[in-house]
């Protein structure tokens, strides 16, 4: 079939002019100015001989016939887009690897120098994201998360390292004729939106928590972090997100950490390239050398 000679510039000219309802939005999206969106749109509308915007030049809206076509288009662009990326990691160019925000922070981005020295030649598109994952709709080849994972019956999961929890606040929180117990019933205590329940669950199995005691949220891990660090008061935090701080004396951790029912845990999809495989393999051996560590360390101070 002989398909029709429309310029790709002007279809992709209307499609950004209309997803985003300005020309010089479109312009400055495709990087030309918006008389030059405006002439490929116009050009566009004299081949099809049709309307695709009506209204004034600063309130432009779409016709009928424009919204047809935009729908079609994004459509068309998206799939042109997954394509072209689909394209460039089965020949081992990118990996999009999910990692949840602060483990990205303060384990994964550390180690990666020494998975670039032994793979040059492989880019990772790192994304931070505590969020569920569906890999094939989110694409993504590879994520990590902790917990229980919602996913395909054809996606496979790896177990990394266990997860330990324990109180830990800055040194100079403790009034010295205070013992930390007493300071843990009377200063205000942190945890995140993604933990709600993790005094809770700490307490029930330690200390009894007072029910009606000052609680602050956090979107994240490393804002309660940063809260704690500074005084604000009391977190509950993972052992592996604040190792460093308490090595450097920012934190302190007189009760020790807890193993609790969670696992950090490496996601992907049950057919893989050789260089995702690469980085999978390298993920492995990483998460048995920092379950071993967490193993040493936690005995040794517990």
């Amino acid at each position: 079939m002989k398909r029709r000679n429309i310029p790709l510039n002007a279809l992709r000219a209307f499609e950004s002019a209309a997803r985003h309802g300005k020309m010089l939005d479109a312009g400055n999206e495709l990087c030309v100015s918006h008389s030059a969106i405006s002439r490929q749109v116009k050009r566009l509308e004299e081949i099809l001989d049709t309307k695709l915007f009506c209204g004034p030049k600063n309130n432009i809206r779409l016709t009928p016939e424009g919204e047809r076509l935009l729908l079609d288009l994004t459509s068309a662009f998206d799939m042109l887009e997954a394509s072209i990326e689909t394209f460039d990691r089965s020949n081992g160019q990118s990996i999009n690897l999910s990692c949840l925000g602060t483990l990205s922070m303060k384990w994964l981005i550390p180690k990666l120098k020494d998975f670039y020295l032994e793979y040059p030649d492989i880019k990772i598109n790192l994304t931070a994201d505590d969020n569920p994952v569906n890999l094939a709709k989110d694409n993504i080849d590879i994520a990590i998360r902790i917990g229980r994972t919602q996913s395909d019956n054809q996606d496979i999961l790896i177990e990394m390292f266990d997860d330990y929890v324990g109180p830990v606040c800055s040194p100079s929180l403790i009034n010295p004729n205070e013992t930390f117990t007493e300071c843990l019933l009377s200063k205000p205590l942190l945890h995140t939106i993604t933990r709600q329940n993790a005094w809770d669950d700490w307490s029930s199995h330690t200390y009894k928590i007072k029910s009606k005691q000052q609680q602050i949220v956090y979107e994240h891990f490393y804002f309660m972090i940063e809260a704690a660090m500074s005084g604000l008061g009391i977190a509950i935090a993972p052992y592996i997100l604040v190792k460093n701080e308490l090595k450097m004396g920012n934190l302190i951790a007189p009760l020790g950490f807890k193993k609790n029912n969670l696992k950090y845990h490496i996601l992907h999809k049950s057919t893989v390239n050789k260089p995702i495989q690469n980085l999978i393999n390298w993920l492995i051996t990483q998460s048995q050398l920092e379950s071993d560590l967490l193993f040493n360390e936690l005995s040794n101070s517990n």
